[in-house]
């Protein structure tokens, strides 16, 4: 008898061993999952577009902008929805009042003016991207500067012609880079790329 206790107490312990285990896998499906507090949900409002300023009747497709020292806003206006009305550049002061601030002559060629991307340089002058190929695909976009002395506009220069599609200008580091969106229309995969010229060349 004394003989067969160890081989008891080996399966003693196994069977015991056993039910504590299956004990705690019945407590893990059985027992109540704690408590999980209730985030409150807040309604968070859509952004709502408002009305900046309303532009005159000649203005009839806005582009670029650029914001000066003083707080007024040069908004360039190609047309390009009906050239009838020559493009134009729209100065916005803090108080959202819109007035002419510029009217830019015409190329010489095309007898059209499209002013798109524009950028305020230091010493005040604007520099406007003149995009022309929607009359004549031909490079004879250019980028112009418009001289400003006291706030006021005073002439027009051209900085450079022979763009196709001029576009977006900045300033930085006394360059002024201006996009090209398309350099070569039947280039495959289609070319385009960034001009760079120092401010005061022409």
């Amino acid at each position: 008898m004394s003989g067969d206790m160890p081989m008891f107490r080996i399966r003693f312990s196994a069977v015991l061993a056993l039910l504590i285990g299956v004990g705690v896998l019945v407590s893990c499906f059985w027992l109540p999952a704690p408590a999980v507090a209730e985030v409150p949900k807040v309604k968070a409002s859509a952004p709502r577009s408002e009305l900046l300023v309303e532009l005159h009747d000649y203005c009839n497709t806005p582009d670029g902008m650029t914001l000066l020292p003083d707080g007024n806003i040069i908004l360039s206006v190609p047309n390009f929805t009906d050239d009838s009305s020559p493009g134009v550049l729209m100065k916005i002061t803090p108080r959202n009042k819109v007035s002419l601030f510029y009217k830019l002559p015409p190329h010489p060629r095309t007898g059209k003016v499209f002013p798109m991307g524009i950028c305020a340089a230091p010493s005040g002058d604007l520099y406007v991207a003149d995009c022309q190929v929607l009359v004549d695909p031909d490079h004879k976009s250019r980028l112009l500067r418009v001289v400003v002395k006291d706030g006021k506009p005073m002439e027009t220069v051209t900085v450079a012609s022979g763009l196709n599609v001029s576009n977006g200008v900045i300033i930085r580091n006394g360059y002024v880079y201006v996009s090209e969106s398309i350099i070569d229309a039947e280039s495959q995969p289609l070319l385009s790329g960034i001009f760079r010229f120092k401010l005061g060349e022409e």
